[in-house]
């Protein structure tokens, strides 16, 4: 047995305080492994756990029951990524588009409402403020929803740059 004062003591203390370090960071990525890629340890507001993944280029929230497109529009599911650009639509176009979609052999798309596209709004990131784990090569830019801004000729949309709503009105956006 070594003496506390010697140096291998020494040594094998500091060997060890590393290697509790070490489980210590391992336990803690392993903790938000499931948070898609939050900066600053924030916990993820849309955690990889809230989401029942398809092998069909879409996911559901198991909190509301809604299903999602992984990629956008004009990008294609293909071996677990989403390739290809996205495409940007004028509102009317956008919801002509959804409502004629039948992906995944589905005829009932729509265009989401405002409060259910800024559910994929993850608080935790930027560029793109959604979970990049669940919906990856997601583009940072805004998004229609189907909720016009009340009193206004202008469309509520979501900016998953940031994550910020704008009232926007004959520009174009993507879809999901």
């Amino acid at each position: 047995m070594t003496h506390p004062s010697s140096p291998i003591f020494s040594l094998a203390t500091q060997m060890l305080q590393m290697m509790r370090l070490f489980v210590s960071v391992s336990l803690v990525a392993a903790a938000h492994a499931d948070a898609a890629t939050c900066i600053n340890n924030i916990p993820p507001t849309n955690p990889d756990s809230a989401y029942s993944v398809h092998n069909d280029g879409t996911v559901t929230d198991i909190r509301n029951g809604l299903r999602w497109k992984v990629c956008a529009e004009g990008q294609s599911w293909v071996a677990g990524a989403c390739v290809g650009t996205p495409l940007s639509y004028t509102w009317n176009d956008a919801l002509s588009l959804a409502t004629s979609s039948n992906f995944t052999g589905q005829t009932d798309w729509r265009l989401p409402n405002i409060k259910e596209l800024n559910s994929l709004v993850e608080f935790c990131k930027v560029n793109p403020s959604v979970n990049d784990t669940i919906f990856p090569g997601s583009p940072s830019a805004g998004f229609w929803s189907s909720t016009p801004a009340i009193g206004t000729v202008y469309i509520v949309t979501t900016n998953f740059s940031d994550g910020r709503g704008y009232w926007e009105r004959g520009q174009t956006q993507r879809v999901r």
